[in-house]
């Protein structure tokens, strides 16, 4: 069986896995199930579920569904969309979380069967990682995803503390989502106790930024269904309880080129290891925080997050280690600076749809470099600075609010670089829940 599911992924990862070679994965994997999932303008999964001998036909013509269902896509009048499987995205569900030999596939919204929907999440970050690929450019990124687990009273499953060894029952919970997130083969680099009691972080390995947003989207997905199992429930929410750590979900990024797979962000002779490049793509990102912001920060309950004396950030600039910033540089071994260079965002949280935060670091670090746009660095802890010499420097904070953040969104040069009918259906969104 083991030797079965490594074939299968041997066939499925390249770019050109094709109908037949699915379909001899599922015939010899004896899957009953296939699930065609996508995702709404809030990152949430949805799925429409085939059995095995319907598979063939939708892998080549695709599926309809009622767009107007779901907040964000269309309206009653135009209701019909149509569903286009990404092939290489094909890969069995993990046995212990369903009931049938399952597996799933991710397919991109399209308004019929030729034109991709504008305001889709995924098929913008598609689209950008295809032109930045014309640029000899691919965004590189990789995640530490926070969550809290609750027990069936709705209190913190434990009071441990940072790092801390975990009791019999935590220890289980923690063995049944890094065994699912296996089976699912979500490359993942480690899984910890965080901060607050029952608070808990796992995180994803560095990769195309498309791959690890559909990582993303079904590593939430495991963990919610891991923990129902066992009367549990994991909670994804910024901040959940007032008083302590609110969950964060940090995004470090590279940019790479994709032919020789050299890192962009480094140079042995620049600060930090980081090249002008780097510099450039980081200001960018600087520059249009504010009006990104409800991008990376998906819910009302985000800017409850976002205030001084939780280790949340809130103050829009950058510096090397510095977790009072918007954006830190970690610190990298000099032996392996070349492939370690990198930045960490640290506002995003998980209730963010990781589809548009990828893309808001993408579109804003590409205007950084094509305006060779260069923010001072800041490395004092912001949080034991006078204000004063915060407005001094020219420092803004991020938005308090959701209100405050769709503003943003409206009110900058970011608006202008991506479709206004995703603004548009993003913002009535968030403005009603």
């Amino acid at each position: 069986m083991k030797y079965q599911f490594l074939l299968c992924l041997t066939l499925i990862t390249g770019l050109n896995a094709k109908n037949n070679e699915i379909l001899r994965i599922i015939e010899q994997q004896n899957i009953e199930v296939v699930d065609f999932i996508f995702t709404d303008l809030e990152g949430e999964i949805r799925s429409i579920s085939l059995p095995a001998d319907r598979v063939e036909s939708a892998l080549e013509n695709g599926l309809k569904f009622d767009g107007s269902s779901i907040p964000g896509n269309t309206t009653i009048s135009m209701s019909d969309m149509h569903l286009q499987p990404d092939f290489r995205t094909f890969r069995p569900l993990p046995d212990s979380l369903y009931v049938e030999k399952s597996a799933l596939i991710f397919c991109d919204i399209f308004e019929d069967e030729e034109t991709p929907y504008a305001a889709s999440p995924r098929v913008l970050l598609k689209t950008l990682k295809d032109e930045l690929a014309l640029e000899d450019t691919q965004l590189i990124t990789g995640v530490e995803l926070e969550f809290f687990i609750f027990d069936s009273n709705g209190c913190p499953l434990d009071d441990a503390k940072y790092c801390d060894p975990l009791g019999y029952q935590e220890d289980q919970l923690k063995y049944d989502i890094m065994k699912a997130l296996k089976e699912a083969n979500i490359p993942f680099e480690k899984f910890h106790h965080e901060v607050a009691g029952g608070q808990y972080e796992v995180v994803l390995k560095y990769g195309d930024a498309l791959d690890i947003a559909d990582n993303i989207v079904l590593t939430k997905h495991f963990i919610k269904r891991t923990a129902a199992a066992r009367g549990l429930k994991a909670s994804f929410v910024p901040k959940p309880i007032s008083d302590v750590n609110g969950s964060g979900m940090h995004i470090h990024y590279s940019v790479i080129n994709p032919k020789t797979k050299i890192n962009l962000f480094h140079d042995p002779k620049g600060e930090h290891y980081l090249s002008d490049f780097a510099r450039s793509f980081v200001s960018g990102n600087i520059v249009m925080a504010k009006e990104f912001s409800s991008w990376i920060n998906g819910s009302h309950n985000s800017f409850q997050r976002l205030v001084p004396g939780f280790e949340a950030p809130i103050f829009i600039c950058w510096g090397k280690q510095n977790r009072s910033a918007f954006i830190r540089i970690p610190q990298v071994n000099e032996n392996n600076a070349q492939y370690g260079a990198r930045v960490e965002m640290r506002a995003p949280d998980p209730s963010c749809n990781p589809y548009l935060a990828f893309s808001a670091i993408a579109i804003s670090g590409v205007y950084g470099v094509g305006h060779q746009l260069n923010v001072e660095e800041m490395n004092d802890n912001l949080y034991d600075i006078d204000m004063a010499f915060i407005e001094e420097k020219g420092i803004e904070t991020l938005p308090s609010s959701m209100e405050e953040a769709l503003e943003n969104l409206r009110g900058g040069e970011f608006q202008t670089l991506v479709s206004e009918h995703l603004i548009d259906e993003y913002e009535k969104i968030k403005s009603n829940n």
